[in-house]
């Protein structure tokens, strides 16, 4: 039997977007938000994008917990968004990836340094929604004035529609490689929980993707799963390296979230 502890965090549990009066999602980054010690890590990413990127970059943008001040040390990532006017070569690519792992050994209360690099032609869909409500522009021409409002829809369900594919994708790592336990416990458990709060975002009629208020929320629709999302919420804080225990859980709650969402499509196709 699993190993893996059964504990709900005692934690900040976030905050909700805003809305307008019309109801769309209001942008709540801000630079003035971004504090010590992630300022100089900041820093240096853009530096790092603009020498390396030269005339190819359009814009840099940061996203996730540190331009909303929510960032906390050995748990946060600094997410960056690249944009460029031409889909980037091989060996840019591989400038970006070099400059993430500096800055990852360098600044080690930051677990992990993500550039994305998207082209102005990827900004529709889901990439135009992701930067429209959770983009900070900081360096070039900003586009998310000229991006689309967002409500509470369907537009903002990202986790759902592959969560299948990623648990296919992790169990299959984990079964063939059991010292990656950890990294994979750490990226998947966090789809797991943001995952469940797209089930009933609709139904809030609110938005966020801070870990502790998803878990909540999630458990006031599905009381009876709320101890499966609690575990994915102490699990996507303290990872397990308990490979076994996290096979059971991601087979038994993972999958009945999987479940649920294709109910949820179900219904919503018969209405």
């Amino acid at each position: 039997m699993s190993t893996i502890p059964n504990l709900a965090p005692d934690l900040n549990f976030g905050r909700f977007w805003l809305l307008t009066e019309e109801g769309y999602l209001i942008n709540d980054c801000q630079r003035s938000l971004i504090q010590d010690p992630w300022l100089p890590l900041v820093e240096e990413w853009m530096e790092g994008c603009v020498v390396g990127l030269g005339d190819r970059l359009h814009s840099l943008y940061l996203r996730g917990s540190i331009p909303r001040g929510l960032a906390v040390q050995g748990l946060s990532d600094l997410d960056g968004i690249v944009l460029t006017h031409q889909p980037l070569d091989d060996l840019t690519t591989q400038i970006l990836f070099t400059l993430a792992q500096k800055l990852s050994r360098r600044y080690l209360f930051c677990p992990k340094v993500e550039i994305l690099p998207l082209t102005l032609d990827d900004l529709r869909g889901d990439w135009a929604v992701l930067l429209a409500t959770q983009g900070l522009n900081l360096w070039g021409q900003d586009v998310i004035p000229h991006l689309p409002p967002v409500k509470v829809s369907p537009a903002l369900v990202h986790y759902l529609p592959t969560l299948e594919q990623d648990l296919q994708r992790v169990t299959t790592e984990l079964r063939h490689s059991p010292t990656c336990t950890l990294s994979r416990c750490r990226w998947i458990c966090p789809r797991l929980v943001r995952a469940g709060f797209e089930l009933v975002m609709e139904s809030e009629g609110q938005f966020t993707r801070d870990l502790g208020l998803s878990a909540v929320r999630f458990g006031v629709y599905y009381p009876q799963q709320a101890r499966g999302m609690n575990l994915a919420l102490k699990l996507a804080l303290e990872p397990t390296g308990d490979r076994g225990g996290l096979l059971v859980f991601l087979q038994q709650f993972g999958g009945w979230l999987v479940r649920e969402f294709g109910v949820n499509q179900q219904n919503s196709f018969l209405h």
